[in-house]
């Protein structure tokens, strides 16, 4: 698990403007607003009649979004169950 975590670490520290084809790959600075509006939208179209509004904590959350800290290389759909491990190491 360590070993993963490390590989992890070292592709948020590369430097992706040195590589111009990773600089048109991603979608840059608003990452964290993406989310919670996407995430918002996502609960408004999936919602139920018997689920609650929630609407205090999603205007809450719309207020109170954190900034970006920094734009890095992700792997998009990082997990444990993704991951190859080789035997001998």
């Amino acid at each position: 698990c360590t070993n993963v975590i490390d590989a992890l670490v070292e592709l948020h520290q590369v430097d992706y403007k040195e590589h111009p084809d990773l600089v048109t790959l991603g979608r840059g600075d608003g990452y964290c607003e993406r989310q919670v509006s996407g995430w918002d939208k996502r609960y408004v179209k999936a919602k139920t009649p018997n689920v609650p509004s929630f609407a205090l904590v999603r205007q809450w959350l719309g207020k109170h979004t954190p900034a970006d800290s920094k734009t890095c290389i992700i792997h998009n759909d990082w997990r444990f169950d993704n991951v190859i491990l080789a035997a001998d190491d």
